[in-house]
């Protein structure tokens, strides 16, 4: 039997209704819910007697059959081969760090800079020229830059005082990806994406991903759960904000205060602080 017909029967089990193949969405077509999809992982970690890896119980990174044939393989302690999902496998896509499936969770937001797209990546793709336009970025320490990839050290100015983060870039036609090798302290991996889209006007359509996975004793000692809201929700509120944020500085300094298109590095530029400097 293969682990695939397993993760069929199961649903059968529950009365869960619709075409259980590798690549279904286990919300949207199948219409599960967070429960429902603990009772799935939960009764075939039972049927085969074994632990499920860590973090399994993060539900909001499990999407598709496929997805719960990948965890209970690794619970074995073999990969999940074609043989044993019943698929034929296919060319697996280059995955960028805001879909890459070893990063448990992800926030992103988009907003329309009214400059056109080649001004926005510049902008971003420029990290030197930082200090000269965004007020919270206090130094900038470039070690390497060779148009594609680039590492740089950053002075940040925060509200509990200077902080240094490092970040590790790969930019792309219209995507320009990072990470943090030393995440802030409440997380185990932290990265994410900006990406470019032209828009119909002629401006550009800004999309900021964060993708990370929790140091859990940290950030459950950083962010305590209450009742009304976890600590994963509480850490995906505060990386939301700073995407937020770090969209509306770019917008109000290449815009300008009026709305207008602004000059980089002119002193009418808006101020703009970080509130939480965590990424980029």
């Amino acid at each position: 039997m293969t682990l695939l017909t397993e993760v069929r029967e199961v649903l059968v089990d529950m009365d869960i209704d619709g075409e259980a193949e590798p690549a279904t969405s286990l919300r949207d077509e199948l219409g599960m819910d967070s429960q429902e999809i603990v009772h799935l992982l939960s009764s075939l970690a039972r049927g085969r007697g074994v632990d499920l890896p860590d973090g399994s119980n993060r539900v909001g990174s499990i999407r598709s059959i496929q997805d719960v044939v990948e965890l209970l393989a690794a619970a074995l302690d073999r990969p999940a081969t074609p043989e044993q999902t019943g698929t034929v496998a296919a060319p697996r896509a280059i995955e960028t760090i805001d879909d890459a499936p070893t990063l448990a969770y992800r926030c992103r937001t988009s907003a329309v800079i009214r400059r056109p797209k080649a001004v926005v990546y510049q902008a971003l793709h420029d990290m030197a020229a930082w200090p000269t336009h965004l007020p919270h970025v206090l130094e900038i320490d470039v070690r390497y830059d060779d148009g594609q990839y680039q590492e740089f050290h950053m002075a940040v100015d925060s509200p509990t005082g200077m902080l240094r983060v490092r970040s590790i870039r790969n930019c792309q036609p219209d995507l320009i990806e990072w990470f943090q090798p030393e995440p802030p302290h409440f997380l185990a991996h932290h990265g994410g994406t900006w990406r470019f889209q032209d828009t119909p006007e002629g401006f550009c359509e800004i999309t900021a991903t964060h993708a990370w996975n929790l140091e859990p004793t940290v950030a459950s000692t950083t962010f305590p759960p209450t009742p009304q809201r976890s600590t994963a929700d509480a850490v995906t509120e505060m990386l939301l904000d700073h995407a937020n944020l770090a969209i509306s500085t770019w917008r109000a300094v290449l815009e300008g205060a009026t709305g207008q298109p602004a000059t980089l590095g002119t002193s009418d530029a808006p101020a703009v602080r970080s509130a939480q400097p965590v990424g980029g």
